[in-house]
């Protein structure tokens, strides 16, 4: 059998959008965008959205319209995608990193209070595999510190935090999702910037569209009587109608998409339940884990190493992956020698199991059964 990590949901509802933003002749970014930031704003209870060509441009200009830049210190996780620190350089500020807790694996507050400094302009705070942060810790250090707190929730799109959706919790100023292949739902490339803040949803806007003071609908819709200037210098960052109208469709299903990936998370759990040593990540009573990608600790107790059964589910067919991205012991930032020894355990432990909305039974059994055959 062969098993995928993942696998896109997609069907002739986005097929139809497709074709139909196709035949209307406006593929570029336009009403199909505005469109897609409406349906995100809206699931999430938030005023202001503007869709980007990926979360990693999304993450460059929220923390640009936020001032951040030269000099400047961010302090993010070394357990995240390399697009995390990557879009604090581009800024042409320096990622700081802070290690993780190893029940969630997210930042852990006493290490990011340990890591701030006179430099310090924001915490960049991601919540890893969609598993809510501790937003209400983060928040009260950044308070008493008089810096940012903003949001990589990439992988966070439906997530709830003490009853409120990622993005608008009320903790942090902004907050950036990404619809890549892997995440909940797809536009195949794609981002999004969220906040409460008009101005700043402006100025996002503004920077990802060319530094235009008017964005191409609005110049559309006037038939050239409004001017366009370009007070800023900006960047191409904007998100065409033929990825957005998939983005559209796609909203549509999200609840249903997660509501699988829980039933799928939840028949792992109690078939590995009475294996020692395979831990499953905490979710904190109250919040919800949008279950982006199932990430499990073979530790010390289940006896063969994480790698010995990455080895053998990959013999057998099993696309399973070993941890997030460590990114302190990359090259581009190798030179930060950061202590950080959850996140190294955890590298160390952590398994990507197979997951995805259409997966059957007969195909997490037969996961399940590979992983078995490990065990002591």
């Amino acid at each position: 059998m062969k098993v995928p990590l993942t696998r896109i949901n997609i069907d002739k509802s986005e097929l139809g959008e497709v074709a139909r933003v196709l035949k209307s002749g406006w593929v570029t970014q336009g009403p199909e965008t505005v469109a897609f930031e409406d349906s995100v704003a809206r699931y999430l209870g938030i005023p202001h959205a503007v869709a980007c060509s990926s979360c990693t441009t999304a993450l460059f200009a929220m923390m640009k319209a936020a001032g951040i830049g030269p000099g400047d210190e961010v302090i993010v996780p070394s357990l995240t995608f390399i697009a995390t620190p990557n879009s604090v350089r581009h800024t042409g500020a320096i990622p700081v990193f802070a290690d993780v807790s190893p029940g969630t694996y997210n930042m852990d507050p006493e290490s990011v209070r340990r890591r701030i400094g006179t430099k310090t302009r924001a915490i960049l705070v991601v919540h890893q595999i969609g598993i809510p942060a501790d937003l209400a810790s983060l928040a009260r250090i950044a308070r008493a510190h008089r810096i940012l707190l903003l949001e990589d929730a990439a992988c966070a799109i439906g997530s709830v935090y003490r009853g409120k959706k990622i993005g608008n919790t009320g903790h942090s100023s902004a907050a950036s999702f990404s619809f890549h292949p892997r995440k909940v739902i797809t536009t195949g490339e794609g981002g999004m910037v969220v906040s409460r803040n008009r101005k700043f949803i402006q100025d996002v806007r503004m920077l990802i569209s060319h530094g235009a003071s008017v964005d191409e609908l609005v110049k559309h819709k006037s038939k050239g009587l409004v001017d366009v200037t370009y007070p800023i210098v900006g960047y191409n960052f904007r998100l065409s109608d033929i990825l957005s109208a998939v983005g559209v469709a796609q909203m549509k299903k999200l609840d249903a998409l997660i509501a699988k990936r829980e039933k799928h998370v939840r028949y792992y759990k109690k078939a590995l339940a009475k294996i020692p040593g395979i831990v499953f990540p905490d979710i904190p009573r109250g919040d919800r884990w949008n279950c982006q990608s199932c990430a499990v600790r073979i530790t010390d107790a289940f006896g063969p190493t994480r790698d010995t059964v990455l080895e053998h589910c990959l013999q057998k067919g099993i696309a399973a992956r070993g941890a997030i991205t460590v990114c302190h012991k990359e090259q581009p930032y190798a030179k930060a020698k950061a202590f950080l020894p959850e996140t190294d355990r955890i590298a160390r432990e952590m398994l990507m199991l197979p997951l995805y909305p259409g997966m059957s039974v007969h195909e997490q059994d037969y996961v399940v059964s590979r992983i078995k055959e490990c065990a002591p």
